[in-house]
């Protein structure tokens, strides 16, 4: 088994599924080789501008084997084309496909209790706790709390932190949010005030990062996903890395991670 290879857990099934890692190589050889060596041409290519970018040349570029190319996609990515909102016919290239619209109130059931905590989007989560000096590592750089941490306060789980992190080939995260299905998408401002479960943000094609955090002893995540972390079936590049198991599940954007802590 290849040393790049990374395995996750698929959470409705229980199988081990192994990632395809696109452009890895391009990656692993940006953040040694040419971050090394060439640091003005590594400031560069990461910039916003240059990941932007490599991001349409990637998902977008080469209109002669653009649909050879969606029809791969639809393949490795495992996409469901009967979830789509728009015709499936005008996902001609990668990046549409990408940031298709799903009927996710007919697709993505949510659970309706007010205590429950939803995965903020189609994702591998990963769990974790940090002690009030941690660090978090994140595409390549250590943040600190005051970095990403901002109000965002719920009536159930007290005080949360959604913060999207764009990473390399991902130009952008646009802001829009909607109250119902994608009608009059809004640009996200102080005290506006968010319903669970609705489209908050795009993000452009490409790899990236949803961290959501919680105030301590607020919120309990399902045991499912507690369990998988260490489990001993899948190969992941994050035990690898941190000498410790670290398994990522797959879940789907609505679907329930976790729920209010009963309180005293």
């Amino acid at each position: 088994m290849s040393l790049t290879t990374h395995q996750y857990i698929d959470r409705h099934s229980g199988q081990v599924r192994t990632e395809r890692l696109f452009a890895d190589r391009l990656v692993n050889f940006l953040y040694s080789e040419v971050r090394e060596k060439t640091p003005t041409v590594f400031k560069a290519i990461t910039s916003a501008r240059g990941s932007s970018l490599l991001g349409l040349l990637n998902f977008e570029a080469m209109l002669g084997v653009r649909l050879k190319a969606t029809a791969e996609a639809v393949r490795s990515w495992g996409v469901d084309l009967g979830e789509c909102l728009d015709d499936p016919a005008t996902l001609d290239t990668p990046g549409k496909l990408f940031t298709r619209k799903i009927r996710y109130w007919q697709t993505r059931p949510m659970n309706p209790e007010p205590a429950a905590v939803v995965a903020p989007a189609d994702s591998r989560v990963l769990l974790g706790s940090f002690g009030p000096h941690s660090l978090l590592f994140i595409k390549e750089k250590f943040f600190a709390f005051h970095e990403l941490l901002g109000d965002l306060k719920t009536r159930w789980v007290g005080l949360v932190a959604v913060v999207e992190v764009v990473a390399l080939m991902v130009g952008e995260i646009s802001q829009r949010y909607s109250q119902e299905f994608y009608d009059d998408p809004q640009p996200m401002t102080p005290g506006l005030m968010l319903t669970k479960g609705q489209p908050k943000s795009l993000f452009k094609p490409g790899s990236s990062t949803v961290v959501c955090l919680f105030q301590p002893c607020r919120m309990d995540f399902d045991q499912d996903l507690i369990d998988n972390q260490t489990s001993p079936k899948a190969v992941s590049r994050f035990s690898r890395g941190f000498g410790q198991p670290l398994v990522e599940t797959e879940v789907r954007v609505r679907e329930q991670i976790g729920r209010a802590a009963a309180r005293s």
